[in-house]
């Protein structure tokens, strides 16, 4: 548990998520600027009903490995590079996907796609945005 502090990976940093669940609570926020590797099936959720938790990527943030599927149920913000080489990667808070950054879904059809966008209010993605290959 996340529990009132960032977790904030600076941008020559680097940090692998390798198995389980990371609940954030009182004002925690994951902020990525550097890279961060999912190799887990698991989820990043909220341990209690409270506003002001979230995941900033900013750098590069990469679903690597694991077909299983990876929850985010905090507001996702995405400046970045987000990439989902394996498995799926579910968004069901509201979430930005900025035009200024990159998502890439890793896959050759849309019929494939691994990002499911579940979330009431995607702001600021357009077609370009999405590199399918």
């Amino acid at each position: 548990m996340l529990d009132g502090r960032d977790l904030r990976i600076n941008s020559l940093g680097s940090a692998e998520w390798n198995a389980g669940d990371i609940a954030l609570t009182n004002t925690a926020n994951i902020l990525n600027a550097g890279d961060l590797f999912i190799n887990a099936s698991g989820s990043i959720s909220a341990a209690s009903a409270e506003a002001d938790l979230l995941v900033q990527n900013t750098g590069t943030l990469t679903k690597q490995s694991g077909s299983g599927s990876t929850t985010i149920t905090v507001p996702f913000e995405n400046s970045g590079h987000l990439t989902v080489l394996d498995g799926q990667l579910f968004l069901t808070a509201d979430s930005t996907l900025s035009s200024s950054g990159q998502v890439n879904l890793g896959q050759t059809t849309s019929a494939d796609i691994p990002i499911t966008l579940l979330a009431t209010d995607l702001t600021d993605i357009s077609e370009t945005d999405a590199d399918a290959g």
